[in-house]
C-alpha cells in the first residue's frame, strides 16, 4: 500500500508549484538618444527642395453656366510631387 506520507509530500509539492521561483525575462533595451550609429540620420532622407512656384497664369473667365448663384474660383498652381501643374479656374455654386 502507498505510504500516506509520500502522498502528502507529493500533494504539497503540487500546491507549491505555482509559487516556485521563476527567472525574470530581460527587459527592453534602454532608450537611446538619436538613431543608432550604423543607420543614416533622418536629415539624409529629406526630399529635394521643390522649385519656386511659377507666376499665376492669365486665363479668360468664361461666362457662368447659369444666371445666379455661380462664383468663379481662380486657377492656381499645385505641386504633384514632381512638378508644378496648373489647375484651371472653374465656376461653382
Amino acid at each position: 500500500m502507498i505510504d500516506r506520507r509520500k502522498i502528502m509530500i507529493a500533494a504539497m509539492g503540487g500546491l507549491m508549484l505555482p509559487f516556485r521561483v521563476v527567472r525574470a525575462q530581460p527587459g527592453p533595451e534602454p532608450y537611446r538618444e538619436g538613431p543608432p550609429r550604423d543607420e543614416p540620420r533622418q536629415e539624409d532622407h529629406r526630399p529635394p527642395p521643390r522649385p519656386h512656384m511659377p507666376p499665376p497664369r492669365h486665363e479668360e473667365r468664361p461666362s457662368p453656366p447659369g444666371r445666379e448663384g455661380w462664383h468663379w474660383h481662380e486657377g492656381h498652381w499645385s505641386w504633384n510631387g514632381r512638378q508644378w501643374v496648373w489647375i484651371r479656374g472653374r465656376w461653382y455654386r
